[in-house]
């Protein structure tokens, strides 16, 4: 994931907010009257929770995630714990024919007349006829209440982590799936370096093996992963079939010494010292391709890692992890926005304000972009 602002990790962010704010008790922190936000009273919202995006902005956000996910013509696809199902409203801008279900438990966001607002914005966004179809289930705590046998795909967009009941929905999940079926769990994860909190709800997120060995036990198994196992984010594909996982892990293995590299980067030891951070990003660039083939997403790696450096005000760190993004994606609006970050929050805002205006070329038009480049002009 994710996720997500057009940009890769800040979509992911969207996503992790989906996922966490799907509980009444933590609802009101997000309740504004800006028109941007994500739980808005804005006269102009055209439905109260979620994003609302241009079909540019749809594009640059979640063209990267849609291709993990797959999506094709004719499939069934469920979203456990999809809230309005703003997600699948963008999705349907660039899908056809594709029938969603979309399931949550908390009915005061999430319901059928907020998905049908949601339908209809991203319809006009869509710019066709809608050739998508949707509805919306409500499930509990222990049962998604989704029809059996139905699903080609089955996907929880970070509301994995906050399943209590988790065995019982994943058995639950395993009778709705088709015998050809997938289950795809993208969310947060801790890693071996950094105990990881959830942006949103602020909750101690899992390590990527405790939540794949606690899938397998359930009777799927790992055929798919975007990201190394120390990104702070991934997007895992799980089937019934356990033989498909063999070609994933040699995959993996082949090229387990370049990601050893990689994570390098989660130690302040040498993400501060920009000589062996300038040394670790030219062997990354030397690799990049056979990395990639094995973890398409590796930019949201990079992206994520950088963020968590800024969160934790290791702002040096932060500015080095950003530039190895930059030198690797040198035509990414996320990562000039992402460097631009890193020197605003240096307090250099001349080069945060260059960096802002290399994204806006990339991604014209762009309004969380302009937003960066009026305060870091306010600043300076």
């Amino acid at each position: 994931m994710r996720i997500l602002i057009p940009f890769s990790f800040l979509v992911l962010l969207l996503f992790f907010q989906e996922g966490c704010v799907s509980t009444k008790s933590k609802q009101n922190r997000y309740i504004n009257n800006d028109s941007l936000g994500l739980f808005s009273t804005h006269p102009s919202r055209p439905f109260k929770y979620g994003y609302a995006y241009t079909k540019a902005e749809c594009l640059d956000g979640y063209k990267s995630f849609l291709n993990d996910l797959g999506l094709k013509k004719g499939e069934v696809v469920a979203d456990i714990g999809g809230a309005s199902g703003w997600i699948e409203g963008i999705f349907s801008v660039f899908s056809d024919s594709i029938t969603y279900y979309v399931e949550d438990i908390d009915t005061n966001y999430a319901n059928e007349s907020e998905l049908k607002k949601v339908v209809e914005y991203y319809s006009g966004v869509r710019g066709s006829p809608q050739t998508n179809q949707f509805h919306f289930v409500t499930g509990t705590k222990t049962t998604t209440n989704l029809p059996d046998g139905m699903f080609d795909k089955i996907i929880m967009l970070n509301s994995f982590h906050e399943i209590k009941a988790q065995q019982k929905i994943l058995k639950d999940v395993l009778k709705k799936l088709k015998p050809d079926g997938v289950l795809i769990i993208s969310d947060c994860f801790s890693n071996k370096y950094t105990t990881y909190h959830i942006p949103g709800c602020g909750s101690k997120a899992q390590s990527m093996k405790k939540i794949k060995d606690e899938v397998e036990s359930a009777g799927y198994f790992l055929i798919h992963i975007t990201e190394p196992e120390n990104s702070f984010s991934n997007v895992l594909t799980f089937e019934r079939d356990r033989h498909r996982t063999v070609p994933l892990y040699d995959k993996i293995n082949s090229v387990q010494e370049f990601i050893q590299v990689l994570d390098k980067l989660n130690e302040l030891f040498y993400a501060e010292d920009s000589v062996q951070t300038m040394d670790i990003g030219i062997f990354l660039e030397a690799h990049l391709e056979q990395i990639t083939q094995v973890y398409p997403s590796l930019e949201d790696y990079l992206s994520s890692l950088g963020y968590e450096w800024i969160d934790e005000k290791f702002y040096p760190a932060a500015l080095n992890v950003m530039k190895i993004w930059v030198e690797l994606y040198p035509n990414s609006a996320d990562a000039y926005y992402g460097l631009g970050q890193a020197y605003l929050k240096s307090l250099n805002d001349p080069l945060a304000l260059s960096n802002f205006n290399k994204a806006l070329k990339l991604e014209p038009g762009s309004r969380y972009i302009q937003r960066a480049i009026t305060k870091a002009k306010s600043s300076h």
